[in-house]
């Protein structure tokens, strides 16, 4: 009986199914409760523009941070308040959204690709990568002339991620424009994977 080691890996690319948006908003005051209130009230507003522009509801945020601390390079306060948004992967929705954040104004994000089933893709790179190795297995054994027979052992990372939420923005659907960014190819999400076999051969 022989035994080799073998590494198999593989490089899968998967178009985004979410954007996950995380929106910024700082407000300051020299007093610590006026710097409060004003970080209440432009959230109210910001949330009131999206429900009345856009249709996203208040409940269709998720809360990410609020703290309120004095300014390193002034004597007020500054408070700052995140909040994340999910939405489906559509650039013409994306471009909507970042269109309302430009007329208000007063509001800072950042925009994260996501995946709606990263567990599917992660074993479906993770199967790639198992069957290169085997690939490369039966060649050398070929070489060899035997023939592989099954693996010892198996040594893989797996990283995978539990399933993203995907908040349902009533309203979303209907919009729509002629911007030739919207016509933009979705990102895509790169995964890798390797693993190292011990095959067995006769």
């Amino acid at each position: 009986m022989t035994k080799f080691n073998v590494r198999g890996s593989a490089e899968q690319e998967f178009e985004a199914d979410i954007f996950e948006i995380r929106l910024t908003l700082r407000t300051e005051d020299k007093d610590a409760g006026e710097s409060i209130a004003k970080g209440a009230k432009t959230a109210e507003q910001l949330l009131q523009m999206f429900a009345d522009t856009l249709h996203i509801e208040p409940e269709q945020f998720r809360m990410d941070a609020d703290s309120v601390s004095r300014g390193y390079q002034s004597d007020g306060y500054s408070r700052i308040i995140c909040v994340l948004l999910r939405i489906p992967a559509d650039l013409a929705v994306l471009h909507a959204v970042t269109g309302l954040l430009e007329s208000f104004g007063n509001a800072e994000y950042q925009l994260e690709y996501l995946l709606a089933d990263p567990k599917a893709a992660d074993e479906a790179v993770m199967r790639a990568a198992f069957a290169d190795s085997r690939a490369k297995a039966d060649k050398l054994a070929d070489l060899l002339g035997v023939k592989v027979t099954g693996a010892d052992h198996v040594n893989y990372e797996y990283s995978g991620e539990e399933e993203p939420a995907m908040y349902k923005c009533a309203g979303l659907a209907d919009i729509c424009s002629n911007a030739l960014a919207d016509r933009l190819q979705k990102p895509v999400i790169r995964i890798q994977k390797s693993v190292k076999n011990a095959w067995l051969a006769e």
